[in-house]
């Protein structure tokens, strides 16, 4: 009994740790497209209502507004000497995830975000976008 018990709770702790990570106090290795160099750092400031990441010595970012529960994503940036290394992808995930933990919905006011979405159609995100059902 012990060791079900014991299986049953690690189990259990182990499908909380993604969350943990995501906590908006943190930061988030991903290991979403992740370039040769590793991986990415990303940081929730939900005071300034942004995701980050530092890399080569510049900041890219992922900025919102929040309002009754309401993320809208209005603003990607990543400065041009970092484009094309999926680092956009990475902060869009992370936000994306965010917002499905935090049980809140998303308005994809940025029109790189709303591509992604449309492209992908990840399940997991369609129910948290403003205006979407399954």
């Amino acid at each position: 009994m012990y060791q079900i018990r014991q299986k049953l709770t690690s189990a259990f702790i182990s499908t909380l740790r993604p969350q943990l990570l995501i906590h908006p106090t943190t930061t988030l290795t991903s290991n979403r497209n992740m370039s040769a160099s590793g991986s990415y750092n990303v940081v929730h400031d939900p005071a300034g209502q942004q995701f980050y990441l530092d890399i080569e010595g510049e900041r890219a970012k992922l900025e919102y507004t929040l309002k009754d529960g309401v993320y809208d994503l209005y603003h990607t940036f990543t400065p041009t000497s970092c484009r094309g290394k999926g680092i956009a992808k990475v902060l869009a995930y992370n936000a994306f995830d965010h917002v499905v933990l935090s049980g809140g919905k998303m308005k994809l006011t940025c029109s790189y975000l709303l591509h992604l979405h449309e492209k992908e159609q990840n399940p997991k995100y369609i129910p948290h976008v403003y205006g979407e059902s399954l």
